[in-house]
This record gives C-alpha cells, sequence and structure tokens, in this order.
C-alpha cells in the first residue's frame, strides 16, 4: 500500500470516527452551567432603614421602648454557697399580655439609650 492511500485511509477514518466522537468532546469541554443567585450575591431590590421613623412608616410600624431594670435578689435555692445574690431584670416584657401602654415613643432607634455602661433596653412594635 502506498503512503499516499494510507494518508487517504486515515483521514476517511478519521472524517467517520468524528461525528462519534464529537458530543464527547464537547460536553467534556462544557463549562459549568452557572450556580443560581442567592443570597448575599443577590442585589436587593428595596432596602428599608426600621430604625427610622420614616422606614417603620413603610410597615405602618410605631416603636415603643421602655428600660429594663436590674434587682438584685437572693441567690436561687441550690446555688452554690460562694454566690451571695442573683440578678434579675424589670420589666418581663417578654410575657404574654404584658401592658407596654406607659411605655414612651422610641422615636429614632438609632439614638443612644440607656444612662450606664450595662443597659438593657426593651422595644416593641405597635
Amino acid at each position: 500500500m502506498h503512503t499516499l492511500d494510507m494518508v487517504r485511509l486515515l483521514a476517511r477514518a478519521a472524517l467517520v470516527a468524528f461525528p462519534l466522537l464529537a458530543p464527547t468532546i464537547t460536553m467534556a469541554q462544557a463549562p459549568a452551567a452557572p450556580r443560581p443567585l442567592s443570597a448575599p450575591v443577590l442585589p436587593p431590590s428595596h432596602v428599608v432603614n426600621v430604625t427610622t421613623p420614616e422606614g417603620s412608616a413603610v410597615f405602618g410600624a410605631k416603636w415603643k421602648t421602655m428600660e429594663a431594670k436590674l434587682i438584685e435578689g437572693p441567690p436561687i435555692q441550690g446555688s452554690m454557697p460562694e454566690y451571695k445574690n442573683s440578678y434579675d431584670w424589670n420589666p418581663r416584657a417578654g410575657v404574654d399580655g404584658f401592658d407596654d401602654s406607659s411605655w414612651s415613643d422610641a422615636g429614632n432607634l438609632s439614638t443612644r439609650r440607656g444612662g450606664g455602661k450595662v443597659s438593657f433596653i426593651w422595644y416593641r412594635r405597635c
């Protein structure tokens, strides 16, 4: 067999084999599908600052506030002897049916509240 015949035979074999191998080659080199956007990659469509009266008004909310006071009391039963005191807070605003009618309007929630180094402040939306 002549060299030219051999080249032609190999060329024909390649042309026959290429359509069979092309999908495999294409799939192997195809890039992975992009992942769907999700938070925090997804940009927000609306931003509302609920700490301001204007932002709260978007949701029809008004904020009330009350400083919670720390109260010193006796240690709880079964505590270790070196603990002579316990601490609690008042008011207990987290309970169902709590009356917050005497609380003041919070206004701008970004305003600093509390007079000491340790402060507990209740906030309620009404």
